[in-house]
Formats: structure tokens, sequence, C-alpha cells
């Protein structure tokens, strides 16, 4: 017997039936639904938690333009394993996860290998590259001005080994368009004299941008949103069943309506979802973390350490330090000494810091081969995927939500779109 909420009018405020709904209130979710309302679609935004929430919360706060590899590089081969058991290492396992990450670190290793890297950065380079004029449009839209910056970002190397392989990775990312420059230790020491001394040099990327506060970023959206007129349910979807002439969404509390098309975005949180829709691709967590000191510094632009995987972000009133890769699943609790490493690595850099006065965990949706889920699901057109975009979420996002209102729409597909199908892993 048919599910009388669905398609019906309970008598109380929950979930009805409607034209589309975006499952998932992160900043893909939020851009997605912005890119549907200004191509003409009635939105339902499904989330259990307020916008903007999880890694579009706690993220380095930088619009990486020059974010053409991925995280698997060959290199990985010889010191991955290493790195995965050193427990302050930039990359490592959650305590107690190690069986549940095979998966993923399987199709990892296949993705390192050396003849995958063109196909790889080809697809990044395609869609990220121009990263920046597509916030240009979204930041003029809900005009969020005051929380763009654009003064570059700077990868700061230790030493002569470093900086060689700072050079081969300049020449990979100028190969594709990205503008970069390998500074000597004056050089860096001129851009950012807090840093004189500590490092030997740094790659600089001029034309990367960053929000001073992400927060902020995803919350000009939503009002926009808002002042639209989108419907917005607080609700945790449990499951999406597509039928012959609509979709239908269930929720944890027992609320469920038909739509016309779905949207899954619900970044980590979409594994189930998307086995049930038949992908298996091996999204996981990669659970990051941050610092928060409320202190003002002379850092005019995001650095990061690739060493030891942690971005440091001037932001409105305080510095955030944000980074690492822990690889784990959603609900196990924060590992401290995640937290005690990166704070130990700002005191060797900045020693008249503060205490850290905020912390925060949160989950990157991440795939094996650094490319998002974006594109319609094997079992059925209606329903869309825009998940599993790893570090380059909040840089991705505007690209993403035109492709996934394009598709919506009908329109013809971008061949760009072809590396991102969802059902890749199972081909």
């Amino acid at each position: 017997m048919e599910n009388p909420r669905c398609g019906e009018h309970t008598g109380r405020m929950g979930l009805e039936q409607g034209d589309i709904a975006v499952v998932g209130a992160g900043v893909i979710g939020l851009m997605t639904s912005l890119s549907l309302l200004d191509a003409g679609r009635s939105v339902t935004l499904i989330d259990p938690n307020p916008p903007g929430q999880g890694a579009s919360f706690g993220n380095a706060g930088v619009i990486a333009n020059y974010g053409v590899k991925p995280l698997a590089d060959p290199s990985l081969l010889l010191t991955g394993p290493g790195l995965l058991f050193k427990k302050d290492g930039p990359l490592a396992i959650q305590p107690g996860a190690g069986r549940a990450v095979i998966p993923w670190l399987t199709q990892f290793a296949r993705a390192c290998l050396p003849w995958h890297q063109e196909r790889l950065q080809k697809a990044l380079a395609a869609v990220i590259v121009d990263a920046d004029a597509r916030w240009q449009e979204v930041i003029h839209r809900v005009d969020a001005s005051d929380a763009w910056q654009r003064k570059g970002c700077l990868y700061v190397f230790n030493d002569a080994r470093a900086r060689r392989q700072a050079e081969r990775d300049a020449r990979v990312r100028q190969r594709w368009g990205v503008a970069c420059e390998l500074l000597s230790e004056a050089e860096l020491s001129q851009l950012e004299p807090s840093l004189s001394g500590r490092f030997e040099g740094a790659t600089f990327f001029p034309d990367a941008a960053s929000l001073s506060d992400p927060w902020s970023m995803t919350q000009a959206i939503a009002s926009e949103l808002m002042r639209s007129g989108i419907t917005i349910h607080r609700g945790k979807v449990t499951e999406i069943h597509p039928l012959d002439e609509n979709v239908e969404v269930r929720c944890a509390k027992g609320d469920c309506a038909r739509f016309e098309q779905v949207v899954l975005a619900a970044g980590a949180h979409s594994r189930g979802l998307l086995q049930s829709l038949g992908i298996s691709a091996p999204l996981i967590s990669e659970r990051g973390y941050h610092l928060e000191y409320e202190a003002t510094m002379p850092i005019n632009r995001p650095v990061c350490s690739i060493a030891h995987g942690f971005y440091v972000s001037p932001m409105t009133g305080r510095i955030r330090a944000a980074g690492t890769v822990e690889l784990g699943g959603v609900s196990a609790p924060p590992s401290n000494h995640r937290w005690e490493a990166i704070d130990r690595m700002m005191r060797a850099w900045f020693p008249e810091l503060p205490a850290a006065h905020s912390r925060w965990m949160g989950h990157r949706p991440s795939t094996p081969d650094s490319l998002p889920l974006v594109g319609s699901t094997p079992i059925s057109d209606r329903v869309l995927c825009a998940v599993g975009h790893g570090h380059v979420g909040m840089t991705l996002a505007p690209w993403t939500a035109d492709a996934i209102a394009d598709l919506a729409n009908g329109a013809s597909t971008d061949p760009a779109l072809h590396p991102f199908r969802p059902y890749r892993f199972s081909e």
C-alpha cells in the first residue's frame, strides 16, 4: 500500500511534493539550488542541519583554481604506505577504520599509477582553472564582495629537495594553464615578512582567491535562496526511490514526498543513498581538522605547507589552520592528536600565538581519483549526483551547480562531464 504521506497533504508542516529536490545544504547543494532557480525551477532544499554546515563551514577558504593535480600522485606509491600509519602525518587512517577504507585505498593506489595522471589532470583542468571567473558571478549575485580576497596563495617548502619537487610540480600546473612562479627565500619574505627565515622558498599562485569567512559566504547564498522563495525542509533523507514518472524521497521522521527530479548533494553522508541508486563508488570521509586563533598577524594570503598537509588562512578577526587527511567514517569521534599536531606546527611557525579559541572536525566527501561524482545515476536520469568533491568543493561549486542545472533541464551533455560520471568505478 502506498504511504499516504507521499503526494498527500497530512495536515501538518512536512515535506511536500514539488518540482526538484536538492538533498544536502552544503556549498554544493546551495549553489546547485541557486543555479536551478536561475534556470526556472522550483526547488526544495532538504538537510537535517542549517545551510552551510560540515566541510563547507570548516575548510581553508581557498578557491584553488590551481588544483589540477589529484591527491593521488605517483610519489605516494612509495611514501604513502608509511604515511598512512604515522599518527601525526598529513595522510593517515582513522584509528579502527583500517578495513573500511581498503576499497578506497585500492582505487587510490590505482589512480596513483603514472599512466592515469594525464587523464585525471586533464579532467580537473577542464573545470577548475576558470573557477575564479565563475565565482565572480556568484559574488556579484549574492552581494558578498566583502568576503572575497584575491591575493594569491603560497605553497612553502623547507629544503633543496622540496624545491626541486616544487619545480616539477609547477611545470605540470603551467602545462594546464595555471599561473605559478617559484620564489626564493628573499622573495617569499618580501611577500610575507612573518615567514622570513622559516622557509627556503615557495610556489606562488597569483591568481588564486580565498574567502575571509566560508560561513558568511554560504549564508549569503542561503539568504539569496530564501529571498527567491526556495522551500527549505529540515530532515534527513534516508531513501530515494525513482519511479516511472517521478522520484520518491523519504526522511528519517516519516516525511515523504515525490518530485519530478532529485539532486543528491549530501557530501560524505551520501554513500548509503548512492548504493541504493546503483552506484558502488568508494566514497569515503576525509576527516579534516581546523584550529582558530584570535590573532591579527601579517599573513596576507593562505599559506600551505605541503609537507604537513595544512593551510594557514587569514580570516576575519582570526587565523585558521586547516587541513590534514584522516581516512575514516562519519560516526567516530575526532582524533585529538590531529588538533595537537596542527597546534605544534603553528607554534613552531608563530611562537607568539595565543591559545586556539576554537576547533572543528568535519568530513570531506572524497573519491580515490579526486574527481567528484557529477551526472545522472544509472538507475534513473531523474536522479542526479553532485558529491565527492574532496578538497575542492568550495572551488568547484559554481561549475558543479551549472552542470547539474543543465542536466536537469535536458541540455546537451558537456563532454567535460564524462570523466566525472558517477558510475565509473563499476564499469
